[in-house]
């Protein structure tokens, strides 16, 4: 198992249940005996409050991953929201982080987004919203 999902916490809580055998007779994450069994270790957070929470119906709290993660066996921030959790945490407690870093993470996510877009025009082919040339084109281009 990857030490940290890049994943939504829906999707990484299922792959930690699969990778840990949390699994139903088809082999689906078996994300309700999990919730239960959350539930059995802290009766404050309930089934329904769980599964809220992971399905985005409520905000995901850090105690509520510190505790699944404790009964997968794994370390909180392999959920991204806990890492992001951490960061603000982190830039609440020291302001001059958030300074020396925001510049330098806005940079970063720009050159990101331009790389997309370049892969996006470079790769027609491999974006479906790219408009397909007719068979006309096709054989102009042979020629």
């Amino acid at each position: 198992m990857e030490e940290h999902s890049r994943e939504p916490a829906k999707k990484a809580l299922g792959d930690a249940l699969r990778e840990r055998g949390w699994v139903d007779d088809v082999g689906n994450a078996d994300f309700a005996t999990f919730y239960r069994a959350c539930n059995e270790q802290n009766p404050g957070w309930s089934v329904k409050h769980l599964a809220r929470m992971i399905n985005g119906g409520r905000t995901l709290q850090p105690k509520a991953i510190e505790l699944m993660a404790e009964l997968l066996e794994i370390e909180p921030n392999y959920f991204r929201e806990y890492r992001l959790f951490q960061l603000g945490e982190d830039f609440k407690e020291f302001p001059e982080l958030e300074e020396q870093y925001y510049r330098q993470i806005k940079a970063d996510a720009m050159r990101l987004r331009m790389g997309k877009q370049e892969a996006k025009t470079a790769h027609p082919m491999k974006n479906p919203l790219a408009k397909k040339p007719s068979r006309k084109s096709r054989r102009q281009a042979e020629q």
